[in-house]
């Protein structure tokens, strides 16, 4: 499986997430609603993870695609995507390629100026996806593995792109996509990995008005943070977030935390910050004598 190069959107999602929707989806309807219907909670994105940074509107429309760790290549014509393109022999590139996520340069075009023509691109590209891997069987066995393990980062973008067009191919897409990660062989657990899908779930189940995908996003995102799998202890930078985001969850689900966290997951007070020396002007942190740092000498 291929792991992220970059790092934060996720970690901003994760806790906007927490505190906006750890409640239900506010608005969402009940399963048998058809996706298309009208009311729906607003969807939540969760960002693309710095490939819109490196793919601007510019690039995107003149048919280019990067990643971090690769120079630009010409993936398109138009909204014409080869999608099998693989230039640098690179699995992970071929990931990022199905992602979709190199799409949010043209969405964030749009947030920024009202550009529909950008929002159009993006669309286009979206469903010239879906038309030409409708059918993964036929495809060489290295596609198909980016677009498994591309699935829950293709849904995250669809899900921001619903923030600002609506449709029912758009939708449709998001509950195929949606219905497969809540799928339990396409859940890696509730570790990294699986935490990532459940945010993905549960903000794709809030978005088209699915609240049994939003349930289940739910609930294996409070196993992952309340209750992981037996009793293993996580980094110290883990255990931090995860503490963080046990007081969101008791802010905002009291009852059904208490009920639930494990006695060894309470939340312990956090350790006092050692006073830091006092900076010059310049930045420069002063340095205190010896006898300031070890403290006053003793009596004689």
């Amino acid at each position: 499986m291929a792991h992220r190069s970059w790092r934060g959107a996720r970690g901003a999602g994760c806790a906007a997430l927490l505190l906006a929707l750890s409640c239900g989806c506010h608005g969402a309807a009940p399963h048998a609603v058809p996706v298309t219907a009208r009311g729906t909670a607003r969807a939540v994105c969760l960002g693309y993870n710095g490939l819109d940074r490196v793919n601007p509107a510019a690039r995107v429309r003149a048919g280019r695609f990067a990643t971090p760790s690769a120079a630009p290549v010409r993936v398109a014509d138009g909204t014409d995507v080869d999608w099998s393109r693989d230039p640098y022999g690179d699995r992970s590139w071929q990931l990022w390629l199905h992602s979709l996520e190199w799409l949010g340069g043209l969405i964030r075009e749009y947030e920024r100026a009202g550009d529909r023509a950008a929002l159009r691109t993006a669309a286009g590209i979206a469903r010239d996806w879906l038309a030409d891997n409708a059918r993964p069987g036929r495809l060489p066995e290295h596609r198909r593995e980016a677009i498994r393990e591309a699935a829950k980062f293709r849904l995250a973008t669809l899900v921001c792109l619903r923030r600002h067009l609506t449709g029912r191919w758009l939708d449709e897409a998001i509950a195929s996509h949606a219905r497969w990660l809540a799928r339990p062989e396409h859940y890696s657990g509730p570790w990294n990995h699986g935490t990532d899908e459940a945010m993905t779930l549960m903000t794709a189940g809030c978005g088209i008005g699915r609240q049994d995908l939003a349930d289940l996003g739910h609930r294996r995102l409070l196993d992952a943070i309340l209750a992981p799998p037996g009793g293993a202890r996580p980094s110290r930078r883990r255990r931090g977030r995860r503490q963080r985001a046990v007081r969101a969850l008791r802010r905002l689900q009291p009852e059904q935390v208490a009920a639930r966290l494990p006695r060894d997951a309470r939340v312990r007070p956090s350790r006092p910050r050692r006073a830091r020396p006092p900076a010059r002007p310049a930045g420069r942190v002063h340095r205190l004598p010896d006898h300031a740092r070890r403290g006053p000498a003793p009596d004689r």
